[in-house]
């Protein structure tokens, strides 16, 4: 409980109990008006900080409160699936340019690397345009050729950790036939968690 000392008498009061105090035992002293004054904003300013809070504010406050408790686990969360083992592809380059070409048969070769911990299973593979085309080439064993169109259904290759595998892709410029500047891609499926689709990007410019 806080206490001062009247102004006047000397006496401790409650400091509540100050203004009531100096009203009552000194009615008639001018001095004691400020100081009166003066108790009772502080006592007012003491109320109005111990106010209690709003329902809204209180809502508002919950709110925050629920939000951060979310985005702390959803961050714990990730942090733990990172931390475990999970297949992670590479390709490289995952861009070609041919150049200057003539028309016909032209082939690249791109690496498949698997960097991460447990086997990375290719589940499909297809292309931008029936022009190209593409197969893999892992240990020994060839993929069927996929395309635009009409490719394998439930195929499947697994890549151990650490090792590559090659891809290999055709681009028939005569089959429709192209000329001058051309864009084309490939599609490369996997179970890699955070990158599930890779695509490689051709350029070229057929010569006529």
């Amino acid at each position: 409980m806080d206490y001062d000392e009247c102004p006047v008498c000397g006496i401790n009061v409650k400091v509540d109990n100050m203004p009531r105090h100096l009203t009552k035992v000194h009615p008639n002293d001018e001095s004691t008006k400020d100081y009166s004054r003066m108790v009772e904003e502080k006592l007012r300013r003491k109320r109005s900080s111990k106010a209690p809070m709003s329902p809204g504010a209180k809502k508002v406050v919950v709110a925050i409160v629920i939000i951060a408790i979310l985005v702390t686990s959803i961050g714990l969360l990730y942090i733990w699936y990172v931390a475990l083992d999970h297949p992670s592809i590479e390709v490289s380059p995952t861009q070609y340019d041919f150049g200057d070409i003539p028309q016909g048969v032209s082939t690249a070769s791109f690496q498949i690397w698997n960097s991460g911990d447990v086997d990375l299973k290719l589940t499909g593979v297809s292309t931008s345009c029936g022009c190209t085309s593409a197969v893999i080439k892992y240990r020994g064993i060839t993929s069927p050729v996929f395309g635009m169109h009409n490719n394998p259904q439930n195929w499947n290759m697994n890549i151990l950790p650490g090792e590559t595998a090659i891809l290999e892709v055709s681009y028939d410029s005569a089959l429709h036939p192209d000329s001058g500047f051309i864009e084309r891609a490939i599609y490369i499926k996997s179970n890699d968690p955070f990158n599930p689709e890779v695509q490689v990007d051709l350029t070229a410019n057929v010569m006529t």
